[in-house]
């Protein structure tokens, strides 16, 4: 996957104290006085960072992550327009995303800035979220088949693929380059006992399917075959899919999810992103579907 560069606003102090690890420091610290002295320092520290705007990079916690620190709302579209011109893989925070709303109401509509939808969670577990579904329409994995669409043998897709065949009823891979996938294809008969189709007939092999995997495809070669009306699509491509003919089913972009744990004092930071939880090894627990209008809710 592209690595991507996590943007947030510092807006307190205890963020800028996990940054800068003064935390850390204090803990080796006994001395009373001493500490006072190294809050002093750290506020006035802070303070000047607020005052000229200044942007932090930084790789927290082996990630490439980017802070800015703001006293004045309306220097934020500057900055970020520069950040915005030179990133492409981008996911901001939904704190820095409010401040945005809030002084450009249009952001959303004119895409000033693109912002990639991280699908790392949503991608990690997508046979979680195919059952999730399919129980909520009241069957069971295995009594379903299961198609994928993909262009392109891509390797982080094999295991995946790989569990999806033992656990779905059927499994079939559709696409333009049949000769990519014979290798898998071999693979999985070998080790497993278990036949897959290959195919990239457009009139007959998603007439009837129910589940679909989108790996890759963007919307014109989704409209160049003839697709299940009633089907329910798992878009974990890069591309947004909105107009298919003759479509009348569910698209689902990504997902949001649930964590029992409370979060750790040095992972406040990514409280503030949505994707933060696949920092954290618990099991995957669904709260909501997303689609292109919202949250989805299934019959």
């Amino acid at each position: 996957m592209k690595k991507i560069l996590y943007i947030d606003i510092c807006d307190n102090l205890r963020m800028f104290s996990i940054l800068e690890k003064t935390k850390e420091i204090k803990k080796k610290i006994n001395n009373k006085k001493f500490k006072k002295v190294i809050n002093f320092f750290l506020l006035l520290k802070y303070r000047i960072y607020m005052i000229f705007h200044i942007k932090k990079r930084t790789n927290f916690e082996n990630t490439d992550f980017l802070v800015i620190y703001l006293k004045n709302e309306k220097k934020l579209n500057k900055i970020l327009k520069k950040i915005f011109i030179k990133e492409k893989n981008v996911v901001i925070s939904k704190k820095l995303e409010e401040l945005i709303k809030k002084e450009n109401k249009n952001y959303f509509k004119n895409q000033q800035y693109k912002q990639i939808v991280d699908k790392s969670m949503y991608i990690k577990n997508v046979e979680e979220v195919a059952k999730y579904v399919i129980e909520k329409n009241g069957s069971k994995i295995g009594e379903n088949n299961v198609y994928f669409l993909m262009n392109n043998n891509n390797y982080n897709f094999t295991s995946i693929i790989i569990n999806c065949s033992i656990n779905f009823k059927n499994l079939a891979i559709i696409t333009n380059n049949i000769k990519q996938f014979e290798f898998l294809e071999k693979n999985i008969i070998s080790n497993y006992g278990i036949y897959i189709v290959i195919s990239n007939n457009k009139k007959k092999s998603l007439r009837n399917a129910k589940y679909i995997i989108n790996i890759d495809y963007s919307e014109q070669n989704l409209n160049s075959y003839n697709i299940n009306r009633d089907a329910i699509i798992f878009n974990l491509s890069e591309y947004n899919i909105k107009n298919i003919k003759g479509f009348n089913g569910f698209i689902i972009n990504n997902i949001k999810w649930k964590n029992s744990k409370k979060y750790e004092k040095n992972r406040y930071i990514y409280s503030r992103f949505d994707n933060y939880m696949a920092k954290q090894k618990e099991r995957l627990e669904i709260s909501e579907l997303i689609g292109n209008n919202g949250y989805i809710y299934l019959k």
